[in-house]
Parts: C-alpha cells; sequence; structure tokens
C-alpha cells in the first residue's frame, strides 16, 4: 500500500470459524511490507485458509485462550 517493497514471511492468523469462534492458524506463506504492515496473500494461500476454517477436520493443537471482558474490568 505505501510502495515499499514487500518480504516473504510465515506468519500466523486468528481467523473466525463458525464452529468454534475462532481459528489460528500457523505457518501462513505472506508477502507482508516491513514499513506499513500491509499483508498480502496469494489466490492458493487465500483457497487453503478459507478451506481449512471451513472443514470439520481436528486442528493440529489446542489451547486454553483467556479472555477478559474490559466493561467488567476494575480501574
Amino acid at each position: 500500500m505505501c510502495g515499499e517493497s514487500c518480504e516473504e514471511k510465515h506468519i500466523s492468523l486468528a481467523l473466525p470459524r463458525a464452529t468454534s469462534g475462532l481459528a489460528v492458524v500457523k505457518n501462513v506463506p505472506a508477502e507482508v511490507c516491513p514499513s506499513c504492515g500491509d499483508t498480502r496473500f496469494t489466490l492458493r494461500t487465500t483457497g487453503r485458509l478459507m478451506a481449512l476454517v471451513r472443514s470439520g477436520g481436528a486442528p493440529d493443537d489446542m489451547v486454553v485462550v483467556p479472555i477478559y471482558d474490559l466493561e467488567k474490568a476494575q480501574e
């Protein structure tokens, strides 16, 4: 977006998933701008991500994530 050359990296993404609320996908190939952080994916990667999120397959790993409600937090 800013005109800087993007770098090829493998990143982690948190994506919404209908069955479990959220899915974290590791090792996603992406082009990332070192200046503004803009992230781009190939059509193939985008298709693979969509298929993975829609699938009912078992995840490779599971973790417990604490969830905080800022409305309920004391100042």
